[in-house]
């Protein structure tokens, strides 16, 4: 075996071991959607809802997430199967709001802001 072969051989064998340090990073459910942060609820004058009670639920398995908006307003689902859902939210002194048919699809994001109105 001569130089230039071996050289090749080593940088196939490292390409190899660094692809093998990489693919544990890789999603294990391609088919899933994450939902990042940045869904955000307000209140009429835009202001950031802290504490709402966000609930996921699926339309086709009823199976239910929920979470609470953290600091800025903001709310995040993640492994999410796609299909249909209703979004609820909920807060203390203010109308729950309700959106229904939001559709999660593979690999995209869904990005469902919310405005709630003041209690009457």
């Amino acid at each position: 075996m001569d130089i230039a072969s071996g050289k090749k051989i080593a940088v196939f064998a490292l390409l190899v071991v660094c692809f093998l340090l990489v693919l544990p990073t890789v999603p294990d459910s391609l088919d899933k959607q994450l939902w990042h942060p940045g869904r955000t609820v307000t209140d009429s004058t835009g202001a950031n809802v802290f504490g709402a009670s966000v609930t996921l639920k699926s339309d086709g398995t009823d199976a239910i997430l929920k979470t609470t908006t953290g600091e800025g307003g903001t709310y995040s689902f993640i492994d999410l199967n796609p299909g249909s859902y209703t979004l609820t939210v909920s807060q203390q002194g203010f109308q729950s709001s309700r959106r229904s048919k939001v559709d999660v699809q593979i690999g995209g994001f869904t990005r469902v802001d919310v405005n709630l109105r003041l209690a009457m």
